[in-house]
């Protein structure tokens, strides 16, 4: 009797190469930070200075919502840990985590495509 090729063990082999340090991937995460009340603004600032993070929204109550790009989920995992010990910092949890191609992230976006729905792709260049 003849075997069948295994895709699943191929598809698990492609995730966990794509979860290694590689600088052919990026990593796409989202991050729910929720700070001590009347901290979020300060601790903002600070997460600011992480070139990887982009503190997308932040609010009074003290949630900030932050977007990071990493090359790798080992780098994912210690900006995790370094935010955790960040003063005024309740909480950190990972919310999104996606793995994408880098070459592919470097291709520009064509505006007229359906998909591409941001409001920024659609705003003439000034």
């Amino acid at each position: 009797m003849g075997r069948c090729k295994n895709t699943r063990n191929v598809n698990i082999r492609h995730h966990l190469q794509g979860l290694q340090d590689c600088s052919t991937t990026t990593h796409i995460t989202s991050l729910l930070v929720r700070a001590h009340p009347g901290r979020a603004d300060e601790l903002a600032g600070t997460l600011r200075t992480i070139a990887e993070v982009d503190v997308h929204t932040t609010d009074p109550g003290g949630k900030l919502v932050l977007v990071v790009e990493t090359q790798s989920l080992g780098r994912v995992t210690d900006l995790i840990e370094q935010i955790n010990v960040m003063d005024g910092v309740v909480s950190t949890t990972l919310v999104y985590h996606q793995i994408e191609d880098s070459a592919v992230l470097d291709q520009p976006v064509d505006a007229s495509d359906p998909r591409a729905d941001s409001a920024q792709l659609k705003e003439p260049a000034a």
